[in-house]
């Protein structure tokens, strides 16, 4: 999908722009939109659920080594 938009006018007039001081908040505020926590996905109960048992099994784990 990025392929496409970045051959289209208003891709490549975004590509110029963030290429320049201007577009820094551009760039910064793309990256922010794409980080995983933000995702609809991460937001589901059993994902979450999913996330603290592997916390929970690393926690142990660092205990039992003497990792922190």
């Amino acid at each position: 999908m990025i392929a496409i938009l970045k051959k289209t006018t208003f891709g490549k007039m975004l590509y110029r722009l963030s290429r320049t001081a201007l577009g820094r908040p551009l760039v910064w505020f793309a990256a922010l939109l794409q980080h995983e926590a933000i995702q609809p996905a991460h937001l589901i109960p059993a994902h979450r659920r999913h996330n603290q048992q592997q916390l929970d099994i690393l926690s142990r784990f660092e205990a039992r080594t003497g990792k922190s």
